[in-house]
């Protein structure tokens, strides 16, 4: 069987990011490749939580009825060192043999038939389809507004009124956006229980989604898991997701709290630089920083230890003057969100005025993809 080189690459890069590191003569280490059609065989991933199936084009294609399964990392490793056109493989009993141009590998592998194949897309209870970019985007941000400060909860997935809220909590941080989606199906009950997901599989998923040069991506909702797959399921990415999810009261947050604007923020880099002057004075980013927004159009940021003093600031937009105390690591993580994944966007500086806490609360507004602009909701915290 004969394979362009840089297109089993690109498949084999995705299933390294999907799979586990190490090896093992198990099928979590391992790719199993079996047949689909004439021009494509179906190249599959097992590792713990997550299956996954990707269509692999074929320039010669020997496979027969029956696939075979290749060590994945080796052959990552062995691909990413070659570079001819084409790559031969050849498989018997248990020996596979993989050759680029001059360069060849020879590996121990194992059955097909003790790996569990990844299955097309079944009965769904929703199938939803959403931007790409955007879906990305919003899956960031649920990822990196766990910084550590509490324990993650995992990553929600959430239809609601019509459109998908991604979410995510670590008890003391909220990462929160909302995504226009369009209804492919629905099992025309109210579908608007969240899907969890753990923080690591979002993580992957993440990394993964990276790779697929993909305008649109649907996202199926069943029983037991999510599935993620492009539009014409050349590729589709089946997720457990978590029994019994804590849930917390996210619309309380999100909807339903008294938002007061302190101030608008129009240069990111200069909030950045001042919160990293601000931070010097100390390693670790979950110490507290004093904040405060004054009338004459001055945000300050300083951080007091028993090491001294370091402070800074900057011109802003003021709305309402305010001081508080909040951690640093949240706040770092969503500049760097707004700097990587923003879009036009202008960085609005807030508080909730909830019942028995004051969050401080950042928001990207002015960012069209979204139907509820990103924001991050931080739990006050004591100087």
């Amino acid at each position: 069987m004969k394979i362009n080189h840089d297109d089993f690459l690109s498949v084999a890069k995705i299933a390294a990011i999907l799979g586990e590191n190490g090896f093992d003569f198990k099928p979590e280490y391992f790719l199993a490749l079996s047949p689909y059609t004439a021009e494509n065989i179906m190249v599959h991933v097992q590792s713990g939580p997550i299956q996954a199936r990707m269509s692999l084009p074929v320039t010669e294609n020997t496979m027969g009825d029956k696939g075979f399964c290749l060590p994945r990392n080796e052959c990552v490793r062995f691909l990413g060192a070659s570079n001819s056109d084409t790559v031969s493989i050849q498989v018997d009993d248990r020996i596979a043999r993989i050759r680029s141009g001059r360069s060849s590998m020879k590996a121990v592998t194992i059955s097909i038939d003790s790996f569990p194949l990844a299955v097309p897309i079944g009965d769904t209870l929703l199938s939803i389809e959403v931007d790409a970019t955007t879906l990305k985007a919003a899956l960031a941000l649920a990822v990196v507004g766990n910084t550590g400060l509490g324990e993650p909860q995992g990553v929600y997935f959430h239809p609601y009124l019509g459109d998908l809220h991604i979410y995510s909590t670590d008890g003391k941080v909220i990462s929160h956006s909302a995504i226009k989606m369009d209804m492919l199906k629905t099992d025309d009950a109210k579908h608007e229980n969240a899907s969890t997901v753990p923080l690591k599989i979002a993580q992957t998923l993440l990394k993964a989604f990276k790779h697929f040069d993909k305008e649109r991506i649907q996202i199926h909702f069943t029983e037991n898991g999510l599935i993620f797959s492009d539009v014409g399921n050349t590729w589709n990415i089946h997720t457990q997701i978590v029994d019994n999810p804590k849930r917390f009261p996210w619309e309380a947050y999100i909807l339903n709290a008294k938002y007061v604007l302190l101030c608008v923020i129009t240069d990111n880099e200069r909030m950045t630089e001042t919160l990293d002057i601000s931070t010097s004075i100390s390693s670790d980013k979950l110490n507290a920083i004093a904040l405060s927004v004054a009338e004459d159009n001055i945000l300050s940021l300083s951080m007091n230890n028993d090491r001294g003093e370091s402070k800074s600031a900057f011109e802003v937009e003021t709305h309402n003057p305010y001081q508080m105390f909040t951690s640093s690591a949240p706040v770092h993580a969503f500049l760097g969100f707004c700097r990587k994944y923003g879009n036009n966007g202008v960085l609005h500086l807030g508080r909730l005025d909830m019942p028995n806490t004051i969050p401080l609360k950042l928001s990207y507004e002015g960012d069209d993809r979204f139907v509820i602009s990103p924001s991050m909701s931080i739990a006050p915290c004591t100087g």
